[in-house]
């Protein structure tokens, strides 16, 4: 006898339990693969971003840390919750990518530059006074990782501050 089927041999239309599992098993495997989001913020209370994420490589949860690329450079994000599956949405454009879970030198870098912003203020203020700048320097934010600073400035004008930028750079 022929283990070889023939035209008369009935076929399994899905109703064979294995044809079950190999579909759950498929459905599986879509799910690993499914797209996921992160939502990060950079500040206590601040905007919420979406980045695409790995779970598999990341596996993230509420509240923790991690290096993100932006179009600034590096900084650190807090995940407002855990990677989340995902079948459209609109990534922010400010943040590339999610680089790597936080480390010590990271947290350390990213506390120093925190710690230096009140003064680094005070002297972007002070440069703007002396240099009579018609603009108020409202606030400054520090990426200690990508060692950048960037000031936030109202002006009724458009100003000329290439001063303030040369004195703040040194």
């Amino acid at each position: 006898m022929s283990d070889e089927a023939t035209p008369d041999a009935p076929t399994t239309d899905g109703d064979d339990p294995g044809d079950s599992q190999d579909q759950s098993r498929g459905d599986d495997d879509r799910k690993r693969h499914q797209r996921h989001h992160l939502l990060l913020s950079f500040r206590q209370a601040g905007r919420a971003h979406a980045v695409p994420i790995d779970p598999r490589r990341f596996p993230l949860k509420t509240g923790s840390l991690v290096v993100v690329e932006t179009d600034r450079g590096l900084a650190i994000g807090r995940a407002l919750a855990p990677p989340t599956p995902t079948e459209e949405i609109d990534y922010s454009r400010h943040v590339r990518k999610v680089v790597r879970p936080a480390r010590e030198p990271d947290l350390l870098a990213h506390a120093e530059g925190k710690a230096r912003e009140p003064d680094l203020l005070r002297q972007a203020r002070g440069v703007v006074k002396r240099s009579r700048l018609r603009m108020k320097v409202v606030q400054v934010d520090h990426q200690a990782i990508g060692n950048k600073l960037t000031v936030y400035f109202a002006a009724e004008k458009r100003v000329d501050f290439r001063q303030l930028v040369k004195e703040l750079s040194q």
